[in-house]
């Protein structure tokens, strides 16, 4: 039997009657779903919504006799999931990613590549804190942000921290992805269009690029700081387990999985590379200082708007964790009370750390470390020792290591700078 999300027969209703059959219904949905949604600029989401329609129709029916989609409908559903963890990884946090490699030198560069291999390999093989720290990082950067772009002004920056608090109090009403679906395609938009203007700076300076801002000898402080933000800006695992979950062809995943992977892997070593190129040792915490002053402000606003719309997608995550554990659902008084505190907990804790690369370095060393390197070689070891090779076996264990040593140093150096800059 044909099975129709209620949610999604409710948003998409058809302005005529649908039939009862299960069937007849299911394609009448479906059609109805592509023509509301044809002329939509949207066009993710126009994916994202109707192949909901088909997946719950077919693939979930357990159903040897499931309908298959229409010969005329078609799209592609590797792509579509594949855009989640790209985005994920080619976020607000390869901004920081240009200060790591200076400060990293040439053993960054390795890293680059190197990290990604490694967050494939777990990817492969596997959630609150991460969560929160993301949100507080989105709302810390918009106050960097907001401060500086109203910097004649003379704005305190608890005041910035404030209006950016804000400007998401809506996030409190978020019940549903849709939304957030809408909200994670703009931010694509301005995060292609900063990343388009930075490069494009740093190719009209070429004639004034130096290679002596990388060296192999680095301050090691410094380093295991930047290591904890070169992890953390490949994590993505969180968002895995459900995303596998919800392909029609699971067989594809962890060929989506190096394909993104892939793709971060190039576009982060390109944009830092030729930031740390462009800027040597003066390279900010946040790139987006190092541009002119002409070109800064607009740069800063699509950066300041991606920002405030990435907030949703963690902030929903963590939101509906944090539900699921205390009760409430929807727009309930417990469900707005989680909500609430979780808004108002990373609001403080933005207050509270001032600097960006280090909250982002400590970040990734804790949580980042914890979720990409230890835990999923650690469960993989513990449930499939039998079943695995002794290269295999050698690999996790060299990653669970990495981890460790990554993790407690990282940890270490991250407070000690936090503490010394407070």
């Amino acid at each position: 039997m044909i099975r129709v999300i209620p949610e999604l027969e409710d948003i998409l209703r058809p302005t005529h009657q649908i039939s009862n059959n299960p069937r007849t219904k299911y394609y009448a949905l479906l059609g109805e779903c592509v023509e509301t949604l044809h002329y939509s600029t949207i066009s993710s989401l126009k994916v994202f919504l109707c192949e909901s329609v088909y997946i719950y129709g077919a693939f979930h029916t357990r159903s040897s006799h499931a309908t298959p989609l229409p010969p005329h409908i078609k799209f592609s559903r590797s792509a579509t999931a594949a855009d989640i963890p790209l985005n994920n990884r080619r976020g607000i946090f390869v901004l920081g990613l240009p200060f790591a490699l200076v400060q990293s030198g040439y053993v960054g560069l390795v890293l680059l590549v190197l990290s990604a291999w490694i967050c494939n390999h777990t990817g492969r093989t596997l959630v609150v804190i991460e969560l929160l720290m993301t949100c507080t990082l989105y709302l810390l950067v918009s106050t960097s942000l907001l401060s500086d772009s109203l910097s004649a002004l003379a704005v305190p920056r608890s005041v910035c921290s404030l209006v950016s608090l804000v400007f998401l109090l809506p996030c409190l009403l978020l019940t549903d992805l849709r939304p957030v679906s809408t909200l994670s395609l703009l931010c694509s938009l301005a995060h292609i269009l900063i990343s388009l203007l930075v490069m494009l700076y740093c190719l009209s300076r070429a004639s004034s690029w130096s290679w002596s801002s990388l060296s192999l000898s680095v301050d090691p402080e410094n380093f295991i700081v930047s290591v904890g933000v070169i992890i953390f800006s490949y994590t993505s695992q969180i968002f895995l387990p459900p995303l596998e979950g919800s392909m029609e062809d699971r067989g594809q995943f962890n060929s989506m999985l190096g394909w993104t992977h892939g793709a971060a892997c190039i576009m982060k070593t390109m944009f830092s590379l030729l930031a740390v190129l462009t800027w040597g040792t003066e390279t900010s915490e946040v790139i987006t200082d190092n541009l002119p002053s002409d070109l800064r402000p607009l740069v800063n606003l699509c950066l300041l708007a991606k920002a405030l719309l990435s907030y949703p997608l963690p902030f929903y995550s963590a939101a509906e964790i944090l539900q699921t554990c205390h009760g409430g659902r929807g727009v309930s008084r417990p469900a707005l009370v989680v909500r609430g505190a979780l808004l108002i907990t990373s609001y403080l804790l933005a207050l509270l750390v001032p600097r960006f690369s280090l909250l982002m370095g400590l970040t990734g060393s804790v949580t980042g470390a914890a979720m990409t390197l230890i835990l999923p070689c650690l469960f993989h070891l513990r449930l499939q020792w039998g079943c695995l090779t002794v290269k295999d076996r050698l690999i996790d264990v060299g990653i669970l290591g990495l981890g460790v040593i990554c993790s407690v140093s990282g940890v270490i150096c991250s407070i000690k700078r936090l503490v010394e800059t407070l």
